[in-house]
């Protein structure tokens, strides 16, 4: 594998990233390719970003993994059989080590380096960047690859720092096991780490109590494990997916929510009686996902967002979810909510891409 030369008796650099985590390993191929001096300054002391330092239980990807995964190498696509529609931390992270392994990505980065400022000269046009040791770098190009929810967010509650017992947060999550056999266990807010963790802890806890401010919209995921046939199909059709994704407003194709081949309903919402919605309310929804996901959403991106938070409403209050919020008129939504809806039966955004909307996959 071609490796990269970052320079080691200067601090001088063409390019300063931050971050190890899946956009900085891939800067680092970018800036190889591109011939640029560069270096990858790390605070963890490993590859793989958010998955270094989630690793609290229940951790995964909540979008299918195989577009989590990189398409620049085809021949891992084709080697690396994942385990599950949404893969678990452990298993993405292993992944992400071996593109590091495969590409010698490693030499080109700092680890166990946190970067405490960054000041830009205007006259130089050109980047000083200082570590938390005092280490100096400079640079022409400086990119954040930190992600945006890389800074752990510690409430501020009053009395916390005399608390006496252990006080863990999921972003920073110990990489020995936690017991939480026989303990009282208390997990503030419900994000999605906290809907992730929750039932994982709570199988061993001895109590776990949940304090949350604001309740969220939550669903099942649909994850399963995959099957031959299906990880067949996925590599068949990679090009296929990525296409999807890079179409589309939110990068996903969503293949594989609720089943690659699920049922494609055809019925009118206001014409379903109260029972068929609640128990029709899972194909609803990732057809609805999937839509507002898709490259022809683009173009109404403001009509989208406006009427979707009332069709989710809606759906929440089929499926019966902890969160209830009522719209006191569905049927004001009118043709905005049939279009969506029409156009959202779909199947996992396979197809459609001529602007064409498809039937359901024969098998």
């Amino acid at each position: 594998m071609k490796k990269s030369n970052p320079k080691t008796s200067s601090d001088n650099y063409d390019v300063v990233v931050v971050g190890a985590g899946f956009s900085g390993m891939y800067l680092v191929k970018k800036l190889r390719d591109l011939g640029l001096n560069f270096v990858i300054l790390e605070q963890g002391g490993d590859v793989g970003g958010t998955w270094y330092w989630n690793r609290y239980p229940g951790a995964r990807c909540d979008i299918p993994t195989v577009e989590y995964s990189y398409s620049f190498d085809k021949e891992l696509e084709q080697s690396w059989d994942w385990q599950e529609l949404m893969a678990a931390q452990p298993e993405i992270l292993t992944y992400a080590n071996q593109v590091a392994d495969n590409y010698d990505l490693r030499d080109a980065m700092r680890f166990n380096t946190r970067v405490a400022s960054a000041d830009f000269d205007e006259n130089e046009n050109s980047w000083t960047v200082v570590t938390d040791t005092g280490d100096e770098y400079l640079a022409r190009y400086f990119i954040m690859a930190t992600g945006c929810l890389s800074v752990p967010n510690w409430p501020d509650i009053e009395g916390r720092e005399d608390y006496a017992g252990r006080t863990i947060h999921t972003g920073l999550w110990p990489h020995e096991k936690v017991d939480f056999t026989g303990l009282r266990v208390g997990i503030i807010g419900t994000g999605s780490s906290a809907v992730q963790s929750i039932p994982e802890i709570a199988k061993t806890a001895k109590e776990l109590k949940v304090f949350q401010r604001t309740p969220v919209y939550t669903f099942p995921a649909g994850n399963h494990p995959l099957d031959d046939d299906f990880r067949a199909d996925i590599k068949a059709r990679y090009e296929d997916i990525r296409e999807t994704q890079r179409g589309s407003l939110g990068g996903m194709a969503m293949f594989g929510v609720m089943g690659r081949l699920q049922e494609v309903g055809t019925e009118k919402i206001a014409d379903c009686s109260e029972e068929e919605r609640e128990q029709r309310s899972p194909k609803w929804i990732a057809p609805i996902v999937t839509w507002l996901a898709s490259a022809e959403s683009k173009d109404i991106t403001g009509r989208v967002f406006e009427a979707s938070g009332q069709v989710l409403a809606i759906a929440e209050g089929w499926h019966r979810g902890p969160t209830h919020a009522p719209v006191e008129d569905p049927t004001a939504l009118g043709p905005i909510v049939e279009e969506l809806m029409s156009k959202a039966r779909l199947n996992a955004g396979m197809d459609g891409r001529d602007g064409t909307w498809p039937q359901p996959q024969k098998k």
